[in-house]
């Protein structure tokens, strides 16, 4: 007996990653059954081949509307509304091993931003299983949206406030774990009264019971501040220009694996079949391979003082203060040591420039790479010379394949080779790119269609593009082109901070110090015939 014919629905459900997959899988069972039919001699209308046809376009549309929406949202960590987005946010929500899993609502609501929470209301029960969520964020997400933004953002501003203040007052104390502890002191700040306000707000929202009450003192528990949230990650991608360049990526944890694809599959002449399918020749097999790139996430941590006989009144007037310097000396810190980098116990810019101690030992940045890879091309000698265009278009040649295409590349340079490139015929200024172009943080041209990204780190060096021990010779400019997408920064939990006055109580001195996680990694390791950066240098 016959099987029945597959019948596409005309309007089929492609809202959400199952409904996009199952209607893939009718279409590969009808193109099956449309194919043995002919195979077999059965008349097949054009009719059934129209309507299959209409099928893939409709499931090509919204596969390239998700891609569209995710190139959108590629230089943000927030990513968007969009399920498909929120799938990819989903690894900032593993929580860490440390933290109660009382306060999964506390920590969802700290460490994603009120559109993202906003997005969350139209996912079904599984996906919130799937990424990690629950459905109470999710409700929290159906209310208003100018409303739900005011709230998660002065619940974000005084999470962070509460936390840092700890952290100053009692920096001994806040180093405990324990949760009671933390509460009775911060239910003595002036900003509690405010905070417990919203959390109560949230909890409506979000149709659970109120946390806080007045009769319980220790009521509560899993709303206590333990981690900075998602605004402090904000600031320090405002203060960035270099770093949103690259593929953001969230560690689960300390070392992390990620898969590239090595080739792709290789498409072959295949032969018309004539015998129904027996004795004919296939068409040539070919597999797709894999790398990855391994990712361990190194600390970085700025430390200041503040006197010990500071009272709140004197404190919370600073923690703006120190929360937006955190966040701005911990981007220049990645910024620096993405151009500048050099991991190896001898360094080829000297210990003067690159210390042990310093950010620049994280990784291997790229200049390292375009410089100090063996046998790799893509190096141009300006010749003590201005910058020229037929040079520049040489490094582009020499990157290959990677140089190829504008739209993945990046200038980066720093005063010294801004100047020469500004005299270029072939650079369109900011005021050429009309009112609706997508301007870059830092950009500050654009050069054979790829941007211009003005960075202080790309600073003077010698003859060689390294710097000299003698600061007499570091006078020549410098210009890098890198190819955004082989490269990916890795975070690892975001920002947090501790206090002490262990070595300091003599002095009244508290120190303060904030660290943050991350790695720098080529998704592609550099080569001769693999050139994902270049280095035009020795720029007069």
């Amino acid at each position: 007996m016959d099987k029945p014919f597959v019948e596409l629905p005309v309007n089929p459900d492609l809202s959400t990653p199952d409904g996009m997959r199952g209607h893939q899988l009718e279409i590969t069972r009808k193109l099956n059954e449309l194919g043995m039919r002919q195979a077999s001699g059965k008349f097949v209308t054009e009719d059934e081949w129209n309507r299959t046809d209409e099928a893939l376009k409709q499931l090509g549309a919204r596969v390239k509307s998700v891609d569209d929406t995710l190139k959108s949202q590629r230089d943000t960590f927030a990513g968007g509304t969009d399920a498909f987005t929120m799938n990819r946010a989903a690894l900032r929500l593993d929580m860490p091993e440390d933290m109660s899993r009382r306060q999964r609502d506390y920590f969802n609501l700290a460490v994603l931003r009120w559109d993202e929470i906003a997005g969350l209301s139209h996912l079904n029960q599984r996906d919130f299983a799937d990424i990690g969520l629950t459905a109470n964020v999710a409700r929290a997400g159906s209310t208003n949206s100018d409303r739900l933004r005011d709230v998660v953002t002065r619940f974000q501003r005084l999470n962070d406030e509460l936390l840092v203040t700890d952290v100053l007052l009692y920096p001994g104390d806040s180093r405990n774990p324990d949760l009671n502890s933390r509460l009775a002191r911060m239910r003595q700040l002036k900003a509690w009264p405010e905070y417990e306000r919203l959390v109560n707000e949230l909890c409506d929202a979000m149709k659970v019971e109120r946390s806080f009450n007045e009769t319980t003192t220790t009521a509560g528990l899993n709303w206590v501040p333990t981690i900075l949230s998602s605004q402090l990650m904000d600031l320090v991608q405002v203060w960035s220009k270099v770093a949103p360049l690259f593929t953001p990526i969230t560690m689960t944890s300390k070392i992390l694996d990620w898969p590239v694809l090595g080739a792709d599959l290789v498409a072959y002449l295949m032969a018309e079949a004539v015998n129904d399918g027996s004795g004919d020749t296939p068409v040539a097999a070919s597999t797709a391979t894999t790398n990855k790139a391994t990712f361990t996430a190194k600390k970085l941590g700025v430390r200041t003082y503040a006197s010990s006989e500071s009272v709140e009144d004197s404190v919370v007037p600073l923690v703006p203060f120190i929360i937006n310097n955190a966040a701005k000396v911990l981007a220049r810190a990645i910024e620096d040591a993405i151009i500048n980098g050099e991991a190896g116990g001898v360094t080829m810019d000297g210990a003067t420039f690159n210390p042990a101690s310093g950010v620049r030992r994280a990784w291997n940045g790229l200049r390292f790479h375009a410089l100090m890879t063996g046998s790799y091309p893509a190096k141009v000698d300006q010749s003590a010379g201005v910058v020229q265009e037929t040079k520049l278009l040489d490094l582009q040649y020499l990157m290959g394949t990677w140089g190829a295409s504008p739209a993945p590349l990046a200038w980066i340079t720093g005063f010294h080779g801004f100047k020469s490139i500004m005299k270029l015929s072939s650079v369109m200024t900011l005021e050429k790119f009309g009112p609706q172009a997508s301007i870059l943080s830092g950009q500050v041209a654009n050069l054979f269609g790829s941007p211009v990204i003005l960075s202080e780190y790309v600073t003077e060096k010698n003859a060689t593009g390294v710097h000299d021990a003698t600061p007499a010779n570091n006078v020549k400019g410098s210009i890098l082109c890198v190819h955004r997408e082989s490269y990916g920064l890795a975070t690892r939990r975001g920002i947090n901070v501790t206090g002490s006055n262990d070595r300091h109580n003599e002095v009244y001195e508290t120190i303060f110090i904030a660290k943050d996680s991350n790695d720098f990694q080529a998704f592609y390791a550099p080569s001769a015939t693999n050139t994902p950066v270049g280095i035009l240098y020795n720029i007069a």
